[in-house]
C-alpha cells in the first residue's frame, strides 16, 4: 500500500524538539549533576541563596526558551528554506526495505541501514546517523493499525 507523506511546519517543529531531547537517562544525569553542583556551591558558601535560585531559574528558563522559541523558530526557517519538505512524497515498505518516491526521485533504504528510532505523539524519526533522520508524521498513516505495522519494522532498527 502506497502512503502519502506530507510534512507540515508543525511536524517539523515536533521532530526538531524530539531530536533535541536527550534520552531520559542522560537528561536525569545532567539535571542531577547540575543541581548537585549548585547545592554543593551553596553549601560551602561559594554562592548565595539568591545566586543558587537564579542559577536554577536560568537553567529552566533556558530549557523553556529552547523548546518554545529557538527550536520552533529554526524549524520554521528550515521549512521555508527546504522546499522539498513542502512537497508530497509516497512511501511503502516490506521486510527488507523502506521505499520512497516523489515527482523527481525514487529510492529505497534497507531497514538495517537505520541506526536508531525516536518517536513522540506526533512523529516517528528514523535515524541514518546522529544528526540525519527521516521524518514520518503519524497523520500520514490511514489508521492506527498501519502505523503499528510500520512501527513494528522500525522497532527492529539498531537491534540487528
Amino acid at each position: 500500500m502506497l502512503l502519502t507523506l506530507s510534512v507540515t511546519e508543525g511536524d517539523l517543529i515536533s521532530a526538531q524538539r524530539l531530536h533535541a531531547t536527550p534520552t531520559p537517562l542522560l537528561s536525569s544525569g545532567l539535571l542531577i549533576s547540575f543541581l548537585a553542583a549548585i547545592a554543593y556551591c551553596y553549601a560551602i558558601d561559594i554562592i548565595s541563596l539568591s545566586a543558587t535560585i537564579g542559577a536554577v531559574a536560568a537553567m529552566f528558563g533556558w530549557i523553556v526558551l529552547l523548546y518554545f522559541a529557538i527550536i520552533p523558530y529554526r524549524a520554521r526557517r528550515i521549512y521555508r528554506q527546504q522546499r522539498r519538505l513542502n512537497r508530497e512524497h509516497s512511501f511503502h515498505w516490506d521486510d527488507e526495505f523502506l521505499y520512497f518516491q516523489s515527482e523527481d526521485y525514487e529510492g529505497k533504504i534497507r531497514w538495517a541501514e537505520f541506526r536508531k528510532v525516536k518517536e513522540n505523539r506526533a512523529v516517528l524519526l528514523l535515524y541514518h546517523s546522529d544528526s540525519l533522520f527521516n521524518l514520518f508524521p503519524r497523520h500520514c498513516f490511514p489508521n492506527h493499525e498501519k502505523f503499528e505495522e510500520f512501527r513494528s519494522h522500525a522497532a527492529l532498527v539498531g537491534k540487528g
